[in-house]
Parts: C-alpha cells; sequence; structure tokens
C-alpha cells in the first residue's frame, strides 16, 4: 500500500449475496479493482462463443457424451458441482473419448485425462494458453511442441 496506493490491490471473490462487504471493503483501500468469477470465467465463454459460433453461452449446448477428444483447460470437471457435466464426461471417455487436461494442479480430472499437461508454477499467461490455442486451430492435429517463440512446451 505504501509503495502503490490503493490503485495497488486488487480483490475477486465468488460473487454471491455479501459482494457489497468485499466490494466496500476494497473501495475503502482507495481500489477500483474488484472483480467477480463472472469476469473472469462467464464472460469469457460468452465472449468466445460468441466470436466462434455467432451466439453466447447460453445458446450452446455441450454434448460432452459424444465428444471425440475433450480439452480441459483449468476445468476440474469430475469434482465440480456440475454432476450432469461429470457424469457426462465419465461416459465419454468409457466410449472410448481422449481428454487433454490444462491445469497446474493435480485433481480426479487429470487422472482420468489420457494426456494432464501439468503448467509450471510461475508460467505466464501465453505459456500456458498456448497449447489450447494450438490444439483449437490445428484443425484435428493434438501434437504441441514448441510456442511461438520456438522454446519446447515440456521443458521448464
Amino acid at each position: 500500500m505504501k509503495e502503490y496506493g490503493g490503485k495497488g490491490v486488487a480483490l475477486s471473490d465468488r460473487a454471491g449475496l455479501f459482494t457489497d462487504l468485499t466490494k466496500s471493503f476494497v473501495k475503502a483501500l482507495g481500489s477500483p479493482n474488484y472483480f467477480d468469477h463472472d469476469c473472469t470465467c462467464g464472460r469469457n465463454t460468452h465472449h468466445a462463443t460468441k466470436s466462434l459460433f455467432g451466439v453466447g453461452r447460453g445458446g450452446v449446448v455441450y454434448d460432452i457424451k459424444n465428444t471425440k477428444h475433450i480439452v480441459l483447460y483449468g476445468r476440474n470437471l469430475i469434482e465440480s458441482l456440475q454432476v450432469k457435466e461429470a457424469k457426462d464426461f465419465i461416459e465419454a471417455l468409457s466410449k472410448g473419448a481422449k481428454c487433454t487436461y490444462i491445469d497446474p494442479r493435480g485433481s480426479l480430472t487429470a487422472v482420468k485425462a489420457t494426456r494432464f499437461w501439468q503448467i509450471p508454477a510461475g508460467h505466464g499467461t501465453m505459456r500456458s494458453i498456448w497449447p489450447s490455442y494450438t490444439l483449437c486451430w490445428n484443425r484435428g492435429s493434438t501434437t504441441v511442441n514448441s510456442y511461438p517463440d520456438g522454446s519446447s512446451v515440456w521443458k521448464n
């Protein structure tokens, strides 16, 4: 606070009934930097589906059961509260679907995944997102060996 002042503070929460308390707290510190879960998750999904498919996330239905390859970036599907999605995921795997799970954390989803790409702590956003970007745009090719700068994906 001494060096950067209130604007050097950011606060994020899952939102809910008592966000007025966290918003008031961060505002009292002199910071405009308040974010909730929707800022970092829901809106990103909405804008991604809108740019790719022309409709927001409400207009997309995930057919997980019949998927051939599922790429999860930081989405611990098995341990989430979305029971139907978790069951559909397990059913897809039992039908032979492949799963690439990209996350720094080990989890039940990581155990079930065909490939678990554990992101080392401290890697920048570009370094952690590049493999999933490449998977999405390579039209079926699932080989990701290097970043745009030529450095290896798999070496620390």
